[in-house]
């Protein structure tokens, strides 16, 4: 727990300093400069020139704009002439050239053709939605076929259904690319690549039939077979989920190092179903009364784990 404390606080102060770059990056966008022009254009000079060429440059462009040599200036000369002296300022002094050339840098990137962020999460969002739905594809059929290979449940499908489970599926030799087939998908010989067997034909419902009937329990067996829904909705449970233990993580390390509570009955039940080896779902489906029993059963040694594991915390 107090790794996952440490872990927390390591990332906020990565996003803090992040952010905190940022903002000190993107400040020179809030400054006005030269307005709408660029002040390299409003001197005359390129964006390379040294300081030499710019003070070069002024001087040629406000000598006849200058209110001594020329006192009966128009507003528009007014106007021109602050212009040129407002670009003579920040051009002439390193620090302010600086970050008006790194103005100019983030609002060329702003203004370039770009995807919309909106659009991109959308893009990584489908990438990781068919990872997770392939992966839940493989991993569904791991655990079916772990199921049908439980004795117990062939067993069962045999008394029940008549399903041989002793039969092998034999290795064909393989065939000829140039292999005709017919209409109905069958080859030269008869036979149908896509049929299928009795054991495939079982369904999940069956399946399930067969788990309460035998008594048996598969924890990660979903009957649910995987969707595009299913796996769209999974990826933000994910998060959730990993939200929801941070949060308990937290509130155990506060309770039990910080403030030092007695223990709960409902984190009796959890340190207890953890000592034992047991699920959730495990949990759920006993009575109340074996829940006592093995509380009161295991009760000293699931508490001497939870002692010695918070003096170790604190030896940490």
């Amino acid at each position: 727990m107090k790794m996952l404390l440490a872990m927390f606080l390591l990332l906020f102060l990565v996003v803090t300093v992040v952010t905190a770059q940022s903002e000190d990056k993107y400040s020179v966008l809030k400054e006005k400069w030269c307005g709408d022009e660029n002040c390299y254009d409003v001197l005359g000079v390129a964006p390379d020139s040294n300081r030499t060429v710019v003070k070069a440059a002024y001087n040629n462009l406000s000598f006849a704009l200058h209110p001594d040599k020329n006192p009966n200036q128009t507003q528009e000369d007014k106007a021109k002439y602050l212009k040129i002296t407002q670009a003579y300022e920040i051009l002439s002094v390193s620090d302010k050239r600086f970050q008006y050339d790194e103005y100019l840098r983030l609002k060329t990137s702003w203004d370039s053709p770009r995807e919309h962020p909106i659009v991109v999460f959308l893009l990584l969002y489908i990438v990781i939605v068919c990872i997770v739905l392939q992966y839940q594809k493989q991993r569904y059929h791991v655990v079916r076929k772990a199921i049908l290979d439980d004795k117990r449940v062939q067993r069962y499908f045999t008394q029940t259904k008549n399903i041989d489970f002793t039969k092998k599926k034999e290795k064909k030799p393989k065939k000829p690319k140039n292999k005709k087939k017919s209409d109905d998908g069958n080859d030269e010989n008869g036979s149908n690549k896509n049929e299928k067997s009795e054991i495939d034909l079982i369904t999940a419902e069956e399946i399930n039939t067969a788990l309460q009937s035998v008594n048996v329990i598969f924890v990660d067996w979903n009957p649910e077979k995987p969707s595009w829904k299913k796996a769209a909705l999974d990826v933000p449970n994910f998060f959730l989920f990993c939200t929801q233990q941070l949060v308990f993580h937290m509130r155990w390390y506060y309770k039990y190092n910080i403030t030092k509570q007695s223990l709960s009955l409902s984190d009796a039940e959890y340190l207890c179903r953890k000592y034992h080896n047991k699920t959730q779902q495990e949990w759920d489906l006993m009575d109340s009364k074996s829940k006592e029993e093995l509380l009161k059963k295991g009760k000293s040694a699931w508490k001497k784990a939870f002692a010695e594991n918070q003096s170790s915390k604190k030896e940490d």
